[in-house]
């Protein structure tokens, strides 16, 4: 849900939806650029002061290894933002409530 409770943002696959809770309407439906591989978000969350302004979601790619990444759209507009890949398993996306800041934690393997 969003900071001030009127959008819920939801995953299915490499989707993202986002529904107005006052009337149930879908409002975007937003996808991971091809060429990332996404099949799946482990993780969504919503950032910004008063409305939601970006949404992110920490995802898993298909094929070789433990690629997971994060992507970032701009509501306003519709349009993805950027993206990053990371290798390693951990991971944590933490909003700051009322602000428009987030973080996001990986841990990466050590070299031997």
């Amino acid at each position: 849900f969003s900071g001030s409770g009127d959008v819920l943002a939801a995953s299915f696959g490499d989707s993202l939806g986002f529904w107005d809770t006052g009337s149930l309407d879908l409002m975007a439906v937003l996808r991971c650029p091809p060429s990332l591989s996404a099949t799946s978000f482990t993780e969504v969350c919503l950032v910004s002061k008063d409305k939601p302004a970006f949404a992110c979601g920490v995802w898993a790619s298909a094929g070789k290894g433990n690629c997971r990444g994060i992507s970032v759209w701009n509501l306003l507009t519709l349009k993805h933002a950027w993206s990053m890949r990371f290798e390693g398993g951990g991971h944590l996306c933490c909003v700051s409530t009322g602000s428009d800041r987030f973080a996001v934690s990986v841990a990466t393997r050590a070299s031997k």
